[in-house]
């Protein structure tokens, strides 16, 4: 009798235990999700990100999606001057960076990530080719990119 008492009371507890995380107070709520932004919003979040000067070069900003390209863009800068292209991203996923040099540059190519850092990509005025963003395949883009060119004395 007593043996079936202990037993009984075994199952019940290990049932308490399984259970314990599907009553309402065993576990966290889960987070509040934010509200969708707007596209104006996004855009205002990554441009709010680059530096503000009043010797822009080049600039663009628009959407970000699974399924755009940005076109390669030929920036034919003839000086040898520092110049640091900006580039940041707001929403979700991310967007990939990349470039041409007309010299040996062994630089891994990095991803712009929505909501996170921006990128600031040194480069001399006459050396680099062209650039482009595409889709980051594992982390899809949607969003808003801004990228900017300026000179590197800010």
């Amino acid at each position: 009798m007593v043996k079936r008492r202990w037993r009984a009371l075994g199952v019940a507890a290990a049932i308490a235990v399984v259970l314990s995380g599907c009553s309402s107070g065993g576990h966290k709520d889960k987070p509040t999700p934010t509200p969708p932004r707007s596209e104006a919003q996004l855009r205002e979040q990554a441009q709010a990100k680059l530096t503000k000067s009043s010797q822009v070069k080049m600039h663009w900003t628009g959407t970000v999606n699974k399924n755009m390209r940005i076109m390669k863009t030929e920036p034919h800068f003839k000086d040898a001057h520092a110049y640091v292209l900006e580039a940041a991203c707001a929403g979700t996923g991310a967007v990939w960076f990349a470039w041409e040099m007309n010299a040996p540059d062994p630089a891994i190519m990095p991803d712009v990530y929505c909501d996170g850092d921006v990128l600031r990509f040194p480069f001399t005025g006459n050396k680099l080719e062209n650039f482009f963003f595409a889709k980051e395949f594992t982390d899809v883009p949607t969003g808003v990119l801004a990228w900017q060119v300026i000179p590197a004395t800010h």
